[in-house]
């Protein structure tokens, strides 16, 4: 009996140690539904925001309401985290620019974070914690 119970009792112990939830990013101003939505995660430890943690593909076509769209990640490890959002109508999953760097597709960042001149929002600016099913809201900004 006790052979038995030690594997379940570490089996339970390892996933509750690993508890994840959701993060329902609720993203407004789309432009359109050509293209798809690249939403990024970022950890602290990340090359933010060159290197995500993590990145989901979204379609956007069927998705977009009055411009507005919501996407559920789920299965999201607790912790504190950033989203960079591109609106990225070529599905090259790179933010392609204009002349002089300004970018051609939309863009935004949690906690609507505002670059400063042409230089992204640090981590710090954009980052929440995630303890709980998480709701961010993104606005995406057009040049």
């Amino acid at each position: 009996m006790k052979a038995l119970f030690i594997p379940f009792l570490l089996l339970f112990s390892v996933t509750t140690l690993a508890q994840t939830t959701s993060i329902e990013v609720n993203i407004s101003n789309v432009k359109d539904e050509v293209g798809q939505m690249v939403i990024s995660l970022y950890l602290p430890t990340d090359d933010f925001p060159m290197k995500p943690h993590q990145f989901f593909e979204v379609e956007k076509k069927g998705q977009l309401t009055d411009g507005k769209m919501t996407y559920t990640l789920e299965d999201i490890p607790v912790g504190k985290y950033a989203i960079v959002l591109l609106d990225d109508t070529n599905r090259n999953l790179d933010m392609d620019r204009k002349m002089f760097g300004i970018p051609k597709e939309g863009y935004g960042f949690s906690n609507d974070a505002k670059p400063k001149m042409m230089t992204p929002p640090n981590f710090e600016a954009c980052s929440f914690d995630v303890q709980e099913p998480t709701s961010v809201h993104i606005t995406t900004v057009y040049w």
